[in-house]
């Protein structure tokens, strides 16, 4: 580097808002800093205990909340003192941490699944409801709307409360103009989703609905440098909230993975909707004091662009409660019986040999597990023995298992939640309805993630249709993983925004007691279909498919493809009739009764090549047969009507019970053992490597 190149640092010099004079100060501003903390002490008992078990989620459970600073703050030292003079050892077994863990694994089981329904039966309207899942699909995956769901199901499981805000950012998409000066970018933009906790929003104080309220807030802590570049400002903003990390709630935030930086400068983002006090609505943004962004209301929408999710509602109230305030307080004396248990036997629980004076040197003794404990026996002549350690009392040890068991109903996490069995053998039934019993008292919760899921798909397409005015491309995944496409415009959804998200998706399930409850039904012959079976366990449907028939898998991906306007070309090889046959059933589907003319001739003309090579492969085979008997059953390439080729599984399935069939799909599903190789499709056998 030459001597004169100099280093531009990533984060220039704080310099703070310009002056505005001392007696000067911004309205706006202070507007919005009264509302914050308006909405922030309505919250202040929801935020202590969202922090209190934040950290007892982390491992530290030995805390206290300190009123004068408004933080969390922990026990220092191994002993903690307890009323009355005494002291307790410090000792953390942690059972919030990975209860919470099973809860967000049940929660999180299936992936968010958009369906719009179209408000009336014609044409039109369909394609755009079609077209409107498509999109919500694509931006699902795109923008990954399951990293958001996770942290507002988290932050819901931690806060009773959380939320998710719902912005557009201009600048994202593809560009469309650029300003060298000022650095700002015009693009096709994007919806964003902005999870948040308890600790990071706040509405109107006093509303009953959330739904109802005129204003939200978010404050968010972000580096100057962030808010620089993000907002465009010619300044650097100044670091206001470090004292944060200096507490407890400083390393929770890093652990958690908020941003907890020694700098950090507090932004304060108000929306207020169109009301009869504020007809235009407002967007204001403020930093260290001053207002940086004040516009009107951006949306094509007259309600709140905010989502509120909650564990358990409170009737009358927006808020909710959490299943943590009560399993908070056995974990604490949990914490304590298991303290108090340790020390006991730390002290108590080590067997001692005793003996009498002079029965041993005095260099003999120590302070080691066993040592001898000298004593003055009443007859002379008593023998050294050891002295037994005294016994615990049972209730004690039960006491702590109480506590643990009762811990597990508050969090409706037990053994079977948990893929543990208390049992070696029990029936598909027996396991769905112990799972049932925990999965039940959290149907509240999932009815409401659904329906808050479903509020921000509604909001994600209005801004679309008004907003999205050149054509996008939705990028999808077919039958069999087969890549599609949709192109689709705002205009082109026709206004479809009515959705629904199915309650199977925000439900947990217990993925081991419902493959035992099938595989019963399996087991009595109630379900004979593999492929019925393969959908409701969770096995790899698209490998089921072709082990059992390769060719209606083929034929599948071939609709795939046809439906997105690609021309697929029939092979000699295939087996006509299976092809023709799952050709028809795209016919009877709605895809082709509402695809374009293009698009159904593309399927038509396929289907009538089958049609030709079929009544070709049967001219030639009679042929054969004229020329010498027996010759059209020569095994042949292309698997004509008639040959000796090998029979595939859906042939073979036929003469087979299902248990030999059920034996057959899952050793070839199954990982594979060493030094084996799969089921043959062609013969049914399983061999060796090497044989």
């Amino acid at each position: 580097m030459a001597a004169t190149d100099t280093i531009t640092p990533l984060d220039p010099p704080e310099t703070g808002p310009p002056s505005r004079g001392r007696d000067k100060i911004d309205p706006v501003a202070r507007m919005v800093k009264d509302r914050w903390k308006q909405g922030s002490d309505e919250l202040l008992t929801d935020r202590r205990n969202y922090w209190t078990h934040l950290a007892f989620f982390a491992g530290e459970q030995w805390v206290w909340w300190d009123k004068n600073r408004r933080a969390l703050q922990n026990y220092t030292g191994k002993y903690v003192p307890r009323p009355g003079g005494t002291t307790v050892p410090k000792m953390t077994v942690n059972r919030i941490g990975p209860n919470v863990i099973s809860l967000l694994s049940r929660m999180m089981n299936s992936e968010l699944v958009f369906e719009v329904q179209p408000s009336s039966a014609s044409d039109d309207v369909i394609q755009g409801a079609r077209l409107a899942e498509s999109a919500l699909t694509a931006t699902h995956h795109d923008q990954v709307w399951e990293a958001a769901r996770f942290s507002a199901t988290f932050s819901t499981l931690l806060g009773g409360t959380a939320a998710i805000g719902f912005e557009w950012d201009g600048t994202a998409g593809d560009p469309l103009q650029w300003d060298a000066q000022t650095g700002v970018v015009v693009g096709t933009g994007e919806v964003v989703l902005e999870p948040l906790n308890i600790t990071e929003f706040c509405i109107e104080p006093g509303v009953r609905d959330w739904r109802k309220a005129r204003w939200w807030m978010m404050g968010l802590a972000m580096t100057p440098g962030q808010v620089k570049d993000r907002y465009r400002i010619d300044w650097t903003p100044k670091a206001d909230i470090t004292a944060i990390n200096e507490t407890l709630q400083g390393r929770l935030l890093k652990d958690s993975g908020r941003a907890a930086s020694d700098k950090l400068a507090l932004v304060l983002t108000m929306y207020e909707r169109p009301n009869p006090a504020n007809p235009k609505g407002r967007y204001v943004v403020v930093v260290n004091d001053t207002a940086i962004v004040d516009e009107a209301w951006p949306f094509p929408f007259d309600h709140l662009n905010l989502t509120i999710f909650r564990q358990q509602a409170i009737p009358s109230q927006w808020r909710g409660r959490t299943l943590l305030e009560d399993a908070i307080k056995l974990q604490v004396a949990y914490n304590e019986g298991r303290s108090n248990l340790n020390h006991h036997l730390r002290l108590a629980g080590q067997a001692r040999m005793i003996a009498p004076f002079g029965a041993f040197d005095d260099d003999s003794v120590t302070n080691e597990p066993g040592s001898i404990l000298f004593y003055s026996p009443d007859v002379a002549g008593s023998e050294p023995r050891y002295l037994q350690p005294p016994q615990l009392p049972r209730w004690l040890s039960q006491h702590v298992e109480d506590i643990r068991n009762e811990m597990d109903d508050i969090m409706y996490v037990h053994a079977t939640s948990r893929g543990e069995a208390s049992f070696d053998r029990a029936s598909g039934q027996a396991l769905a309805l112990l799972a049932e019993k925990d999965d039940t008292p959290l149907s509240p919760m999932a009815q409401d993630q659904a329906r808050g899921w479903e509020h921000l798909a509604q909001l994600t397409l209005i801004c679309y249709e008004h907003k999205v005015v050149e054509t996008r491309v939705a990028r999808l995944r077919g039958p069999q993983n087969t890549p599609m496409t949709a192109r689709w415009n705002g205009k082109s959804l026709q206004g479809q925004n009515r959705v629904n998200v199915p309650l199977e998706v925000t439900m947990p399930k217990s993925r081991a007691a419902t493959q035992a409850f099938v595989k019963d039904l399996w087991d009595r012959k109630i379900i004979t279909d593999p492929r019925l079976y393969a959908r409701m366990v969770g096995l790899a449907e698209t490998e089921l498919e072709e082990i059992m028939d390769a060719d209606a898998s083929k034929a599948m991906r071939e609709n795939a493809r046809m439906l997105d306007g690609a021309v697929e070309v029939p092979e000699p090889f295939d087996v006509h009739p299976v092809h023709i046959a799952e050709h028809n059933r795209c016919r009877k589907s709605d895809a082709y009764a509402y695809a374009s003319d293009e698009v159904k001739a593309t399927i038509d003309d396929h289907i009538k090549f089958h049609e030709r090579l079929a009544t070709e492969e049967m001219a030639q085979q009679t042929n054969k047969a004229a020329l010498m008997p027996g010759l059209e059953q020569v095994p042949q390439a292309h698997e004509p009507v008639g040959s000796n080729v090998p029979p595939d599984f859906e042939e073979r399935s036929s003469q087979m019970d299902p248990a030999q069939m059920a034996q057959g799909m899952m050793g070839a599903l199954q990982p594979q053992a060493q030094g084996q190789r799969p089921m043959d499709p062609a013969s049914g056998s399983v061999g060796m490597q090497g044989a």
